[in-house]
C-alpha cells in the first residue's frame, strides 16, 4: 500500500504542477494551496514564502543519493562500462526531475538562488567524477596527461545537451537519435579519447 502524502510533500508537489503549466511568475500561493488541498496559511507556516517552496521542491529531489550509490556500489573501474552507467543513470535522474529543472532554466534570471541551488548536484556529481578519473588514472586505465576537470565537464555537458535536446516539445525536438543509442555511441569516442 502507498504510504499516504504529506502535507509538506502534497505542497511540494502541486508547486511544481502548477509552475510547470503557469510558470512561476503566473503561480499564486493561493492557487498552490486549492491544488494541494490545503489552507493558504499552511503554506505561509510550512514555507513563508512562495520562492522557498520552489527552492524546497529542488532540494528534496536532489539526485545527489542516488549518485553516491552509484559511485559507491556499481563502479567496475570498466571505463566504457562504468560512463555508460554514468550516462544512463544521469538521464533517467534528468528525466524523473524534468519539471523542475525546466522551471529552473526559465527562472534562471529573476530568480538566481534557483541556480545556487540547483547547481549543487551537478557541482557534486562532477567532483565524483574527477575522482573517478583520478582513480583510473592511478590504476593505470586513463592518460596521466589528461586535464581531468575539463574532461568531467566534457561528460556532463554532453549528456545534459541530451537531455536538453530530448526534453524539448516534439515540434522542437533536435534529434531522433535514441537515448541508448546517443550514449553508447557518443561514450564509445570519449572513453577512446581517454585511454592510454
Amino acid at each position: 500500500m502507498a504510504e499516504k502524502e504529506t502535507t509538506r510533500e502534497a505542497i511540494l508537489r502541486a508547486c511544481v504542477e502548477q509552475m510547470e503549466e503557469k510558470g512561476y511568475g503566473r503561480t499564486t500561493t493561493k492557487e498552490i494551496a486549492e491544488h494541494a488541498g490545503v489552507s493558504e496559511m499552511t503554506i505561509f507556516r510550512h514555507f513563508g514564502s512562495k520562492q522557498n517552496i520552489l527552492l524546497a521542491a529542488i532540494d528534496a529531489h536532489s539526485y545527489l543519493p542516488c549518485i553516491e550509490a552509484l559511485f559507491s556500489k556499481h563502479i567496475t573501474y570498466q571505463l566504457e562500462n562504468d560512463l555508460i552507467l554514468i550516462s544512463e543513470t544521469y538521464q533517467q535522474l534528468m528525466k524523473q526531475n524534468q519539471s523542475l529543472i525546466f522551471i529552473g532554466l526559465n527562472e534562471r534570471h529573476t530568480m538566481p538562488e534557483i541556480n545556487e541551488t540547483a547547481a549543487e548536484n551537478p557541482k557534486q556529481l562532477k567532483l565524483f567524477i574527477i575522482n573517478y578519473f583520478q582513480e583510473m588514472q592511478h590504476r593505470g586505465r586513463l592518460r596521466p596527461d589528461l586535464d581531468l576537470e575539463a574532461h568531467a565537464m566534457t561528460l556532463l555537458w554532453l549528456n545534459a545537451g541530451y537531455f536538453i535536446a530530448s526534453g524539448s516539445s516534439p515540434q522542437q525536438a533536435v534529434t531522433d537519435v535514441t537515448q541508448d543509442r546517443f550514449i553508447e555511441a557518443s561514450i564509445r569516442t570519449f572513453a577512446r579519447g581517454l585511454t592510454v
